[in-house]
C-alpha cells in the first residue's frame, strides 16, 4: 500500500495534505509536538475535512491512520520515503536531526523525497544546510544525500477557513480548506520516479513559483488583512471586493507581479492562468477571518517578506511600488494600535530599512502613512 508521513498535524498537514493522499489511497502517518490531540482524533473514528466551494461545504473522512511518538521520529523517517513536513521553520533543525540520523540507519538504496510544505523563502536551502552539517563527518551518509534524497519546495494551494460554530460542535478536529486544493511539487529537485496524485503536480521554476506566490499573491492577501482592520472589517472578502480598497489590492499585485516576471522565467500561459486563478478569487466571498490573516504581522512586514521584499525588487526592476508601499504603511499602522514606537522606529526595526540608503521606498511608505 501507498503510505506517506506528515510531519505537523495541523490545518494544512491533516487538512490539505491529509485530505489530497488520503483520497488517493495513501495510508497517512502523522507526527506531532501535540500528539495527545491525534490519539483523542482516533478514539473518535477519526476526523473529517470539509471543502469549501462558495459556502457551500463537502465532507472527506479520514478514518485510518498511524500516529508517530517523539521517540520512534527517526525509525518512522527512516522508513518513510514520502515525507511532508508541514511545520513553521523554526522546526527545522529539529526535524532536520531526526532526519539525518534516519539516513544514517537506513539501507542506503531508496531515493527519499521530503516535501517543505512551507511559506518561506529559500527552505529548502536552509534544511539541506541543517543536514549537510550534521552528516559532514559521515561521507557515504551525505553521498547518500545529496545524491537519493530530495528536499523539496511546495506550494499549498489552498487554505485553512475557521469552521462554523454548527460544523465546529458536531465534529471535533475538523478542518475546513477552500474549494480546488492543490499541490505543487518542485519537480527538479524530486529524486526517483514521481508519483501520479490527482491534484498535485511536479513542476519546474518551483523558485520562481513560490517568489511569486509569497510576494504577489500572499502579499495582497495580506494588504487586504491590513486594510481591512483599520477600515473596521471583518472577512478579506469586504476588503477585496470594497469599490475603494480593490483598485489598491489590483495594482500592488501588478507591481508585485511585473518585478516577479522580471525576474524569473514563467511559461506564458501558465502565468496567465495563475493570474487568471488569484483574479477570482478576488470575487470568492469565503468568510476568512482578517484576524487569522494578520497574525504575526511583524514578520510579514520584515526585511525579505512579503511588503518589502516585493518592493525592494520592483526598484530593482526599475518599478515604483507606490501600492505594495501603502499596504506596508497600512501593516505598520495596525503595528502602531498596540505598539508605542514611531514609524520611523518601526521603518528600522521591523521593516529593515534605513533612511539613507533606502530612501525611495521608506519616503514611499512613510508618505503612505501620513496619508491614513
Amino acid at each position: 500500500m501507498k503510505k506517506a508521513l506528515i510531519i505537523g498535524a495541523g490545518n494544512i498537514g491533516r487538512g490539505v495534505v491529509g485530505y489530497l493522499l488520503n483520497r488517493d489511497g495513501y495510508k497517512l502517518s502523522f507526527y506531532d509536538v501535540h500528539p495527545e490531540h491525534l490519539i483523542e482524533m482516533k478514539n473518535l473514528g477519526g476526523y473529517s475535512v470539509f471543502v469549501d466551494d462558495n459556502n457551500r461545504q463537502t465532507e472527506f473522512h479520514v478514518s485510518d491512520f498511524l500516529i508517530i511518538d517523539s521517540d520512534k521520529l527517526s525509525k518512522a523517517l527512516e522508513e518513510h520515503d514520502f515525507i511532508f513536513c508541514c511545520v513553521y521553520e523554526g522546526a527545522f533543525k529539529s526535524i532536520a536531526e531526526n532526519l539525518a540520523r534516519a539516513i544514517q540507519d537506513c539501507e542506503k538504496n531508496n531515493f527519499k523525497n521530503v516535501m517543505l510544505c512551507v511559506n518561506s523563502l529559500g527552505a529548502p536551502q536552509k534544511f539541506v544546510q541543517y543536514i549537510s552539517e550534521y552528516l559532514k563527518n559521515d561521507p557515504l551518509s551525505l553521498d547518500y544525500f545529496n545524491e537519493k534524497v530530495g528536499i523539496n519546495q511546495v506550494m499549498v494551494l489552498s487554505a485553512a477557513l475557521p469552521l462554523p460554530k454548527e460544523l465546529s460542535e458536531n465534529y471535533p478536529y475538523a478542518v475546513m480548506i477552500t474549494a480546488n486544493p492543490h499541490l505543487e511539487i518542485d519537480g527538479i529537485t524530486f529524486t526517483g520516479k514521481k508519483p501520479e496524485i490527482l491534484d498535485v503536480e511536479f513542476v519546474d521554476n518551483a523558485e520562481g513559483r513560490i517568489y511569486r506566490k509569497v510576494y504577489v499573491g500572499n502579499m495582497r492577501h495580506t494588504m487586504a488583512a491590513f486594510i481591512g482592520v483599520i477600515e473596521g472589517l471583518t472577512y478579506i472578502y469586504e476588503s477585496q471586493q470594497d469599490p475603494r480598497i480593490r483598485p489598491w489590492l489590483e495594482k500592488a499585485f501588478d507591481e508585485a507581479h511585473q518585478a516577479i516576471k522580471a525576474t524569473y522565467d514563467f511559461d506564458m500561459s501558465e502565468d496567465k492562468y495563475w493570474v487568471d486563478y488569484m483574479q477570482e478569487k478576488l470575487n470568492q466571498d469565503i468568510k476568512d477571518p482578517i484576524e487569522r490573516v494578520i497574525a504575526n504581522p511583524e514578520l510579514k512586514l520584515g526585511p525579505s517578506e512579503r511588503f518589502i521584499g516585493p518592493a525592494k525588487l520592483c526598484l530593482k526592476k526599475n518599478i515604483l511600488p507606490m501600492y505594495i508601499a501603502k499596504g506596508t504603511a497600512y501593516g505598520l499602522k495596525y503595528l502602531q494600535k498596540k505598539d508605542q514606537r514611531s514609524i520611523d522606529e518601526l521603518l528600522a526595526e521591523v521593516c529593515g530599512l534605513n533612511k539613507e540608503n533606502d530612501f525611495v521606498l521608506y519616503q514611499l511608505i512613510k508618505k503612505q502613512t501620513e496619508l491614513i
